[in-house]
């Protein structure tokens, strides 16, 4: 099962990590909210490239096997993940080896990934420290926080 989340925000700066930490403390329903918004946005993200990379539909239901996890924590921090659990995904993900039943090398020998999660996540993390910013905006200006 090919994997990529986002965890931390090791990138914002001291005063937006405060907050984010205050809002897991005093929302954590908002925050538990924005998560999983975030998740379903890099879900679709990563759905999109993959249609982009020309990852063809003929080797199963890989598009209906996209998924976001629950949000849960990690090392003390709110995080959720995006997934696919359709079994070939791992092999469009990172490559394989094309081999025949009996497990000889046949064909092209090695077909490599398309990377489909690095590269939505690549494009996706700006807008994620967006979100982000836009969130701290919120939660000073609607909550007081």
């Amino acid at each position: 099962m090919a994997e990529t989340g986002f965890e931390g925000l090791e990138e914002l700066d001291s005063f937006t990590k405060d907050m984010l930490e205050l809002a897991e403390k005093e929302m954590p329903r908002e925050s538990s909210k924005f998560l999983k918004k975030n998740a379903n946005q890099l879900k679709t993200a990563t759905k999109n490239k993959a249609k982009q990379l020309g990852i063809i539909e003929e080797t199963g239901n890989y598009y209906e096997g996209f998924k976001s996890g629950k949000v849960y924590k990690y090392n003390g921090a709110l995080s959720c993940r995006a997934y696919n659990t359709s079994p070939h995904a791992h092999l469009l993900e990172y490559g394989h080896l094309q081999t025949d039943k009996e497990g000889n090398s046949v064909g092209k020998g090695f077909v490599p990934g398309f990377h489909p999660f690095q590269r939505a996540y690549e494009d996706f993390i700006n807008k994620y420290y967006n979100n982000c910013e836009q969130f701290v905006d919120d939660m000073i200006n609607k909550h007081g926080l």
